[in-house]
């Protein structure tokens, strides 16, 4: 029995081998959640790739949506307000016009920041103290041998179809008016104090109402500014009492308009107190313009945002209809679109564009 007892020294070699034994349950363990995590690492990488390339994508379409969106956007406005009519339309022809004639006609804006210079050429304007002063018009300036209206200056012009305008006026306003006694210098008290004069002309004048923002206009040949002389014993209390009454009420009738009203100074920056500065811009415009209470510039804002050809503003003047609408300036030539066989005139409007009026 003693032979099968292990001695000291073995026990000891055989505690030491268990402790230095390694613990096999834990290393396959480690291993295995190793090996997951490094499977879901692979799996969830090319996900997350996945999800920043279509990330990217969407931006990139949303860029893209936004400048196709910008560009339709333009080209959906350039079109919008004004749309021609297709020239397919048999009852339609066109009319071609050029940057040159956004300058001319009887409606053009004129201010300081659209200006218009004096013409060199004087051939289209009277000159209103030597046509006052031929024998042959002395039906159309003179009542009882004294003048309709006198002048400021010998050098004043207007275009014949503004004075023949003016003529008609005043010989209707000198018959409201009781001339017994008038003096022969004027007999309507009425003088002409500015009106169309050549470049160098207008210079030598400085009349005590200061040129400035009223008299852009004067370039044109149309416009001129009228004054009443001081009171003179032989006028009546009726003359006295008119101060322009009848020509504010009335001057729509000849086509003349109220340049500068007090009621638009927002718009034309400029008052005319005790003056009246007229300009001609034909009887239906005027008509309109008075009876609707605005301003030129605000009838041509009307007709520039609100009337193309396929919707024209529509009005009655003197008797007759009419039909005005506006064709934006599109590069020369620009085709303005016109009925046929229809009686119209084109004026451009000194910006951007061409105003058509058709008479029905």
């Amino acid at each position: 029995m003693s032979q099968n007892k292990p001695t000291v020294s073995q026990k000891k070699n055989t505690t030491n081998q268990k402790k230095s034994a390694p613990k096999a349950s834990k290393a396959p363990k480690t291993q295995a959640f190793n090996a997951v995590k490094s499977k879901k690492t692979r799996h969830k990488s090319p996900r997350a790739r996945k999800r920043i390339v279509i990330a990217i994508f969407v931006v990139i379409i949303l860029i893209l949506a936004a400048f196709a969106t910008l560009i339709i956007g333009n080209i959906l406005n350039k079109y919008k307000d004004i749309q021609n009519e297709p020239a397919q339309n048999p009852n339609v022809t066109h009319v071609e016009k050029n940057a040159n004639d956004i300058k001319i006609g009887n409606l053009l804006l004129i201010n300081s920041e659209l200006p218009y210079n004096f013409p060199s050429d004087l051939s289209d304007m009277i000159n209103l103290y030597q046509y006052q002063r031929n024998d042959a018009n002395v039906n159309t300036t003179q009542i009882n041998g004294c003048y309709t209206y006198s002048l400021t200056y010998d050098r004043i012009h207007l275009n014949r179809v503004t004075l023949n305008a003016l003529n008609t006026m005043i010989m209707e306003y000198c018959k409201t008016l009781d001339l017994t006694g008038a003096s022969a210098n004027s007999a309507s008290n009425i003088e002409i104090a500015w009106g169309g004069y050549s470049n160098s002309t207008l210079g030598e004048y400085t009349d005590d109402v200061k040129l400035g923002k009223g008299f852009y206009d004067h370039a044109l040949g149309t416009t001129f500014t009228l004054k009443q002389n001081k009171p003179s014993s032989a006028l009546t209390e009726n003359l006295l009492k008119n101060n322009f009454t009848w020509i504010y009420e009335n001057a729509h009738k000849y086509g003349f308009i109220n340049r500068y009203p007090n009621a638009c100074e927002n718009h034309t920056d400029y008052n005319s107190k005790d003056r009246v500065h007229l300009r001609y811009v034909g009887v239906e415009h005027a008509t309109y313009i008075y009876e609707n209470g605005i301003c030129l510039d605000e009838y041509l804002e009307l007709l520039r945002t609100s009337h193309g050809f396929d919707n024209p503003l529509t009005f009655t003047a003197n008797g007759k209809e009419y039909q005005v609408y506006y064709v934006k300036y599109s590069g020369n030539p620009t085709q303005i679109p016109v009925l046929k066989d229809a009686n119209y005139s084109i004026s451009g409007d000194n910006m951007n564009g061409f105003i058509v009026t058709v008479e029905k």
